[in-house]
């Protein structure tokens, strides 16, 4: 059965340019996708960033949950390939075109674009494609980039988009690109778009599923934040130490100016350790010498309760909430449920549909409006518009490496065999359920088979087998043979006699005219 939310994409696209009437402000604001004019005034604010955008960017690096699930999602997205297709009326799906030029044209978005994709959109809900009129011969000219990485700039060469879009309102011109702290390059003639998730209530906006994970996000990072805190404390850790005035240490000439040298060097030596707590000198005590007298006057006060572990349990608790806010499975981010180490990044059929897929038709969609049709009409001119069979020539996508699973059954036999692995991972790695199992009934039963059947097999497997003798069996299929020879018999005689023929027609000799008392 079509799915009927792809197809629903797919009939999107119409003409002009999936709908997108670039003449129309109102729609190129709406739209999913739509080309940034260098020299319009509104083009600074469409590149930044919101607040809680920013924050989220902050949090992909930060809190360790959050950033592994969304680049686990953006590797998925890596391995679906954007291909060129056809809308064909009345057919659901579209047909995928694999030669000519829009299919070299989708060849040039690449895994690394994919990926870029599917990090910017479900985590800020927007990105931009860039596509580089002045690239050089070694160097990209398509590619994905975020808001902070581009943006307008005044002057150069503005080219109307009449030549590639056949509208007058959208323009490519110059834009920079941030390279390093603080370095700009300059892209001349070139074309940007944005692409993004749009807001249900105000278009123009882009949204995404993790700006509801914010106040979960504060809250963990809170707790994380706290933890670290309690962990480099010397104070939390480990305690106060009391010292009599009546001991004199030895002072280092490196802390001599200091108002208590003896202090100085303490506080200097935890402080190293502090900074490399894994060092052998953060494990060893500081050796002194003091007189005997005083050794029982030094007091290390601790204090009780040094790490809460209602924190660990409370941010627990946050990171189950972050599960259900995120729009992906909850086992990509608490790290528990049929997950393990060992399919850690295999992806689960439903992941496909309900997280991967979703956003992988959004880039399509975009791609199409803002990439593939433009260049179409650009280099092949409105004909290229229409695929072999007449339809809309749209940007698509195939799921197929992420849905065949590698043929480990080889592996798994040797493995098998080796008693390295059991019956049910067996069965599974060859591609079958474990309800396909034989239980032990029917496992009995192929053994004796395939010791009856062997060379020189004792008949004692074919009594056990077939539940009689083999003196019984050996006269049922004498009996047998007897009662087929005599059937051949007499199907012989009734042939000679011209009764029956093989071929079921009169024999030849009675249809003849009789020579003798007849005409």
């Amino acid at each position: 059965m079509a799915d009927r939310r792809r197809t629903s994409v797919a009939v999107r696209h119409r003409e002009p340019y999936g709908g997108l009437d670039l003449t129309n402000p109102q729609q190129v604001l709406t739209a999913a996708a739509s080309f940034v004019d260098p020299g319009s005034r509104y083009a600074t604010q469409i590149f930044q960033y919101e607040t809680w955008q920013d924050e989220l960017w902050d949090y992909l690096e930060t809190i360790g949950e959050f950033g592994y699930a969304h680049w686990w999602l953006a590797q998925a997205i890596s391995r679906v390939r954007l291909i060129a297709a056809e809308r064909i009326p009345g057919v659901a799906e579209p047909k995928p075109i694999e030669e000519g030029l829009a299919a070299d044209l989708m060849t040039r978005i690449t895994p690394e674009d994919m990926e870029s994709f599917g990090l910017h959109i479900p985590l800020v809900g927007k990105c931009f494609m860039v596509n580089r009129g002045d690239a050089p011969a070694l160097e990209r000219a398509i590619y994905v980039a975020s808001g902070d990485e581009i943006r307008p700039r005044a002057g150069g060469t503005r080219q109307a988009i009449g030549r590639i879009l056949g509208r007058q309102t959208i323009q490519s011109g110059r834009f920079e690109q941030q390279i390093g702290p603080g370095q700009w390059v300059t892209l001349e003639n070139a074309l940007v778009s944005e692409i993004r998730h749009k807001h249900p209530r105000f278009g123009w906006r882009a949204i995404s599923s993790s700006k509801a994970a914010i106040p979960i996000l504060r809250e963990i990072s809170l707790y994380d934040r706290h933890i670290i805190a309690t962990l480099v404390s010397r104070l939390a850790l480990n305690g106060i130490m009391f010292f009599p005035d009546e001991i004199t240490f030895p002072v280092n000439p490196e802390f001599k100016d200091a108002a208590d040298p003896f202090l100085a060097e303490w506080i200097a030596i935890a402080s190293r350790n502090i900074k490399n707590p894994g060092s052998a000198s953060a494990a060893l005590p500081i050796p002194m010498r003091v007189k005997g007298e005083f050794i029982e006057m030094i007091e290390h006060k601790t204090f009780a309760n040094v790490f809460d572990t209602k924190i660990i349990e409370a941010r627990k608790m946050a990171v189950e909430r972050l599960a259900t806010t995120m729009n992906m499975s909850r086992e990509r981010i608490t790290g528990m449920g049929d997950v393990n180490h060992w399919g850690t990044w295999e992806v689960k059929e439903d992941e496909i549909t309900m997280h991967i897929i979703p956003p992988v038709e959004l880039i399509a969609d975009g791609s199409s409006e803002t990439y593939l049709r433009p260049m179409l009409l650009a280099e092949g001119g409105r004909a290229a518009l229409k695929g072999p069979e007449g339809g809309d020539v749209i940007a698509w996508y195939d799921t197929g490496e992420l849905t065949a699973k590698p043929d480990l059954s080889a592996n798994a036999d040797v493995a098998y065999k080796e008693g390295a692995i059991s019956r049910e991972a067996f069965v599974k790695y060859l591609g079958f359920e474990p309800d396909d199992m034989p239980d032990d009934k029917e496992l009995e039963r192929i053994i004796l088979i395939r010791q009856a059947l062997a060379p020189g097999a004792d008949p004692a497997y074919l009594e056990e087998l077939f539940g009689v003798s083999i003196a019984t069996l050996q006269a049922q299929q004498l009996e047998q043979q007897a009662e087929q020879a005599e059937m051949q018999q007499k199907a012989l005689e009734n042939t000679e006699e011209g009764e029956i023929v093989e071929d079921g027609t009169p024999n030849r000799d009675e249809a003849k005219p009789s020579p003798v008392g007849g005409r």
